[in-house]
């Protein structure tokens, strides 16, 4: 089981289309399109001409070799729920990816959802830009919470070993299908969620 450990900071979620640049100096594109076969087009061909690094990792995670792990290595949009993991791309995420569990009663409407980019390190940023299917906006998320995995209860990892990933509550304040791109440095994903009502429950 992976354990949350070395929280660093905090981001949050908005509505809007706040400009969050790409390393590589521009900044993503709105999520364009009304229909999922259109949005997700839109976001694929933005895969297409986003930064690639082609280095081998210096710690290549678990996550990305399991063999219980769904999906794809190549930038394609990729549809999950349950727990997974799930891959897209250079991202691997997992959680309550089908909305919040209904077995959790206390105040929390945001689902917890890990995002895993296959190059990691202490000092990331992600992005996520979410676009609900059928409906106009898009949300973005910027998290700069880093932690990392661990091998039990009071096991100290050194270092070298560690790999580091976001954890997250992002809120999906509407019911619905949604196309997700995750992006951080060159690593990019891609994921179709379907989330209940927050409120629900």
């Amino acid at each position: 089981m992976v354990r949350t450990f070395a929280l660093l900071g905090v981001g949050a979620l908005s509505l809007g289309v706040a400009r969050v640049p790409w390393q590589a100096g521009s900044s993503p594109q709105y999520l364009s399109g009304s229909t999922e076969q259109e949005i997700v087009a839109a976001a694929e061909r933005e895969a297409i001409v986003f930064p690639t690094d082609t280095r081998v990792p210096n710690r290549m995670k678990r996550v990305f070799t399991a063999r219980g792990t769904q999906g794809t290595a190549e930038r394609k949009c990729v549809a999950g729920s349950g727990v997974g993991p799930l891959r897209s791309g250079e991202f691997v995420i997992g959680g309550e990816l089908s909305g919040k569990d209904p077995r959790d009663r206390g105040q929390r409407v945001a689902p917890k959802i890990w995002w895993s980019p296959l190059h990691h390190g202490p000092k990331m940023e992600l992005l996520v830009r979410a676009r609900r299917l059928e409906a106009s906006g898009e949300y973005r998320y910027v998290g700069v919470t880093v932690a990392y995995g661990t091998g039990g209860p009071g096991q100290q990892v050194p270092e070298e070993e560690r790999e580091y990933f976001f954890p997250s509550s992002i809120e999906f304040l509407h019911s619905g299908r949604w196309v997700i791109v995750a992006t951080q440095g060159s690593d990019w994903g891609c994921f179709v969620l379907t989330m209940p009502s927050p409120l629900a429950g």
